[in-house]
């Protein structure tokens, strides 16, 4: 079994690139699980602490998926132009 880093995975052609967008699919997913989390929670009992450290996580995990988002569409543009 043979490892590949990431400047050798540009290389392989669908098998690779099928890895790395399942990859980057489960990060979206996992970031957007997380942020309904967070949403649910701030629907409960909370203390103005709890509410206040809710409130930063979620906007750190919105910030990583406005950065996924962008990420993947950047991608997508330089495999258009190659």
């Amino acid at each position: 079994m043979s490892t590949v880093n990431h400047n050798e995975q540009k290389e392989i052609k669908s098998g690779g690139e099928y890895h790395f967008m399942s990859e980057a699919f489960a990060r979206l997913n996992a970031v957007e699980r997380n942020i309904e989390r967070y949403e649910s929670l701030l629907n409960t009992h909370l203390s103005k602490l709890e509410v206040q450290y809710i409130e930063k996580q979620l906007a750190e995990e919105r910030l990583k998926l406005a950065q996924l988002r962008l990420g993947s569409r950047g991608d997508e543009q330089v495999k258009r132009v190659a």
